[in-house]
């Protein structure tokens, strides 16, 4: 087919990217639950990079929290967009919270202290029944390992 032929809306693009256009990123299992991928950030929080882009000087990271509490009070140097999947979160310097489905801005340099609430959901579902946790570990929703948690130093909310 000549490159130029006119082609109708389902035919993909046929003519060359330009030379400076970088490749896409595609991340099938964004939200794997592959402890390998999750890199410890502080107890009971870990991130996971889905982009790193030295030459344009910005990355996106998925944040897992598995226990409530003040995780830092910390400021990043350019904005940061934010969308939660699951659970809620707040900033102690704002009157709003986060909830699943909430977007969020912060314009580079805010100063702001980050906190999960007592009454976090993990992975779509409320705290344990049995245990009263909100550990990943925990609640599968088909069980409960509380002793085990316990006696590795998770806490009960």
């Amino acid at each position: 087919m000549n490159k130029l032929e006119k082609v109708d809306e389902l035919t993909p693009y046929q003519l060359d990217f330009p030379k400076e256009a970088l490749p896409e990123i595609f991340v099938k299992d964004a939200l794997t639950t592959d402890e390998r991928m999750w890199v410890p950030q502080s107890d009971n929080v870990w991130f996971r990079p889905l982009c790193l882009n030295r030459s344009q000087g910005y990355w996106v990271t998925l944040l897992k929290v598995k226990k409530s509490g003040v995780l830092s009070r910390h400021r990043h140097p350019q904005g940061v967009h934010g969308f939660v999947i699951k659970g809620r979160w707040e900033y102690l310097e704002h009157d709003w919270v986060a909830e699943e489905g909430s977007y969020i801005y912060e314009p580079p340099c805010e100063t702001h202290t980050l906190v999960v609430p007592e009454t976090i959901v993990v992975h779509g579902h409320e705290a344990c029944s049995i245990c009263k946790s909100n550990i990943v570990e925990c609640c599968t929703g088909d069980n409960c390992n509380t002793d085990y948690n316990l006696a590795v130093g998770y806490e009960r909310s």
